[in-house]
């Protein structure tokens, strides 16, 4: 069942050990080592234009938007650790210990939302924000990554098939702007993001 405003349906989990993650995603992908990040975990059967956070829907929750995933393996690499791509292997997950509603970067412009996962490299700090590591947004987040919808579409279940092709990002990436908005609140991390309120208004719900 999707959830709606307000719902309290996706729980985090306590902290997790790394080592709990090779045995539980290992029937689902290859663990291999890349430097500088260690051992990262790679999906085997996604397709060939396949991005995180897309295979799923958004929910608005006590920790802002989060994504609910449709891979039975989402519920780590959506949540714990960031994705990032390696050379030939593509996407691969560098997994973390502590649950978060979803590590992404959003835009958004006239009829469109947008997101893209946060690289490794980018530190979030309480009290000052997201450290970029001296790059501006869209030199740290490669443009392939983003994933674009019509707003309309943006909270409906199966994302995935109304997301543009990877093509027009350069197109779209022109006529949206940052829209990326971490704080922490009662010692968790609120992922906020496109505007909620806006959001109803367009949805009527």
């Amino acid at each position: 069942k999707r959830a709606t405003a307000n719902s309290r349906s996706v729980r985090p989990a306590v902290n997790v050990e790394i080592g709990f993650f090779h045995y539980a995603l290992d029937p689902d992908g290859d663990w291999l080592w890349i430097e500088p990040y260690g051992w990262v975990w790679v999906p085997n059967a996604v397709a060939p234009f396949w991005r995180p956070y897309t295979v799923g829907h958004w929910a608005w929750t006590d920790w802002g938007w989060t994504w609910v995933s449709a891979e039975r393996w989402g519920w780590a690499t959506d949540h714990y650790g960031r994705w990032v791509r390696v050379g030939r292997h593509g996407w691969a997950w560098v997994p973390g210990e502590v649950w978060r509603p979803a590590w992404v970067a959003w835009r958004n412009g006239p009829g469109v939302v947008g997101w893209a996962p946060l690289p490794p490299e980018v530190r979030f700090r309480a009290g000052i924000g997201l450290d970029w590591g001296g790059n501006e947004i869209d030199v740290a987040i490669r443009l392939d990554a983003w994933c674009f919808v019509d707003d309309l579409r943006f909270t409906d279940t199966g994302v995935d098939r109304y997301a543009y092709p990877v093509g027009r990002n350069t197109t779209v990436i022109r006529t949206t702007r940052d829209a990326t908005r971490l704080r922490v609140h009662d010692g968790r991390i609120v992922n906020e993001g496109i505007d909620r309120g806006e959001l109803e208004r367009k949805l009527h719900r």
